[in-house]
């Protein structure tokens, strides 16, 4: 049975020498925590890619360029639990700024 380079190093433990157990090499492990400390709002380690496409399809962005339409005061908006600086979204995953907006937006109901 023949090995390639690539299946030896990772059959016999080499590999763990060239990246972490999650497969991303420390460097890349320690900027993103620095990223993720930096601003939890930014943090969309624990988002799908499809979730992040899904944002990008309705629009999402951090500032809305509406002075009367942000995430805020939105109908879909659920607002940051205690301890938290950004809240959510009912339709899409990960963190939203009060200050955002996307195409989705609905004016509260009173």
């Amino acid at each position: 049975m023949e090995f390639s380079r690539r299946q030896f190093f990772l059959l016999s433990g080499f590999g763990i020498f060239f990246t972490g157990c999650n497969g991303k090499s420390d460097k890349e492990t320690s900027e993103t925590k620095a990223v993720t400390n930096a601003d939890p709002c930014s943090d969309f380690s624990d988002v799908s890619e499809t979730e992040l496409k899904k944002r990008q399809q309705l629009g999402y962005v951090k500032q809305s360029p509406s002075t009367e339409s942000y995430c805020s005061n939105c109908q879909l908006w659920l607002p940051p639990k205690e301890s938290k600086d950004c809240g959510n979204c009912q339709i899409f995953k990960g963190p939203v700024l009060a200050q955002g907006y996307c195409t989705y937006w609905a004016p509260q109901m009173s």
